[in-house]
């Protein structure tokens, strides 16, 4: 049984740490290691027995955790279907690895991970349940149409449901806090914190100078309509008029959700030459020290990891006004913020990079030192096992 898997449970009496098995859930496996990599060294470090699930196999993610000395395993989870069987078979597979492991901690996120991995846990009855809402994600985002406004709905009854299994939710921005209370998503039961996005491996992402040649603008995301790819594209055909010579890059993978850049549109912007599509990167640090500007657009997320690699690097950034986004500028100091689809806008901001009304070299500095204040990883992970009771 349960209660007899956790005999073993020991307590360190020098610490005053008890040792658990901890659970992390997420969907896509590279997040593992890319996003939750410092958290879940630190789990281990605290002498904690540690597994993660993943949506699908990847050896790679697999033999880096393992080095780690952390186990592990899949559970597969449809992460954009809208099939309510699939969504009960992964309630089904949830409850029955959660009743394997016996875990007597576990942390989930991402929206359809909460929902179904938090159900699951509940019916296997694993103590202490917590999630991590790292941003409210495409279905809860206000979209024109029937369709949209339907998945919204739906989405947020499922949250609103799983959520009352939570002991605690961690929030990575302000407004997804304030956002799941005002819906009332979260009860107000439930203690909620607040940290400052993953956060970053500083030590990972260096210092970069800033390169020569003609300024080049870089943004790194899946290519979704969300992330303002498409209002970068436009935005560069402005810049392009008035600086001949700028560059401008996208890196990142196609994605099968709704909310992906039709493959034709793409082929035509390629077509076009005015942006660079470099396709998915593992790596963006050699993309990073090529480019002067970073650029994200977003519609908004819990805070985007891809700014504060750009942060870290000592990058001047341009971002939507957005939720999440909007933590990663002060405004005229590292960088600018853009109404979000607003490409005029996006616009005379990369112009005024260009132009050198905000000092690339004072920016890139103040960039820095954002994300050695408030975006450390190792802080974040602090907040994060503080919020679950791990440590004081």
């Amino acid at each position: 049984s349960n209660s007899e898997k956790r005999r073993d449970v020991k307590t360190d009496q020098d610490t005053n740490t008890t040792r658990l098995r901890v659970a992390l859930v997420g969907a896509q496996p590279e997040y593992l290691v890319n996003l939750r990599g410092q958290l879940l060294r630190d789990l281990v470090a605290d002498g904690h027995q540690v597994s993660a699930v993943g949506a699908e196999e990847n050896s790679e993610v697999a033999a880096i955790l393992k080095s780690w000395g952390v186990d592990y395993a899949v559970v597969p989870l449809a992460r954009t279907s809208l099939n309510p069987m699939g969504d009960l078979d992964s309630f089904r597979a949830f409850r029955n690895h959660f009743r394997r492991l016996a875990p007597d901690l576990m942390l989930v996120y991402t929206t359809k991970s909460i929902v179904w991995a938090l159900l699951g846990a509940r019916s296997a009855g694993v103590p202490r349940r917590f999630a991590m809402v790292a941003g409210r994600g495409y279905a809860l985002v206000p979209q024109q149409g029937l369709r949209s406004t339907a998945l919204r709905l739906i989405t947020k009854a499922l949250i609103a449901f799983a959520l009352r299994a939570a002991n605690g939710v961690v929030f990575q921005n302000d407004d997804d806090l304030e956002l799941f209370r005002r819906e009332r998503l979260v009860p107000a039961r439930i203690p909620v914190t607040r940290v400052y996005g993953s956060g970053v491996e500083l030590d990972k992402f260096p210092v970069v100078p800033l390169p020569s040649g003609p300024i080049t603008f870089l943004l790194v995301a899946r290519l979704l309509q969300s992330k303002g790819v498409a209002e970068f594209v436009a935005a560069a055909r402005l810049v392009r008029a008035e600086v001949p010579d700028a560059r401008f890059v996208v890196v990142g993978p196609s994605d099968p959700g709704p909310n992906a850049i039709p493959q034709a549109q793409l082929d035509e912007w390629k077509r076009e030459g005015v942006v660079q599509f470099a396709g998915y990167s593992a790596d963006v640090r050699s993309y990073l020290a090529n480019c002067h500007v970073f650029v994200l657009p977003s519609i908004g997320e819990g805070v985007p990891r891809s700014i504060l690699e750009a942060l870290a690097s000592g990058r001047p950034v341009i971002t939507a006004n957005t939720a999440g986004c909007r933590d990663t500028v002060i405004e005229g100091r590292n960088g600018y913020l853009v109404p979000f689809g607003d490409e005029q806008a996006l616009a005379q901001a990369m112009k005024a990079l260009a132009a050198g009304d905000l000092p690339l070299e004072e920016a890139a500095r103040e960039s820095r030192k954002l994300a050695e204040q408030r975006f450390d990883a190792r802080s974040v992970s602090t907040g994060i096992r503080r919020a679950m009771g791990l440590i004081r």
